[in-house]
């Protein structure tokens, strides 16, 4: 995941051992993989097994608040750094220019 943030978003997203967000981000990233499941995806193709399963409308709907939360912080402190002229040549830099 690191890897990831940091082709994104450049050496800002390198975030050491320990650091809050670093664990944030790989809860998030659980949490996001957990609603691909087979039964999730089942569901869709299946749509009788929707009146079986749970609905989790709202746990989609607070996984999508943390997105927001976590990934929308790290686009606001990058674009100040855009701003600023400090940004990393990455990804985002060729989005947002």
């Amino acid at each position: 995941m690191t890897s990831i943030l940091a082709i994104t978003f450049g050496s800002m997203c390198n975030f050491e051992p320990g650091d809050p967000r670093l664990h944030e981000g790989f809860a998030l990233t659980v949490e996001i993989g957990n609603c691909f499941s087979p039964a999730e995806r089942a569901a869709e193709f299946f749509p009788p097994l929707k009146l079986v399963l749970p609905q989790n409308k709202e746990k989609f709907v607070q996984l999508r608040r943390k997105m927001v939360s976590f990934y929308g912080a790290i686009v606001k402190e990058f674009r100040e750094l855009l701003e600023s002229g400090r940004a990393d040549e990455c990804f985002m830099k060729n989005i947002m220019q």
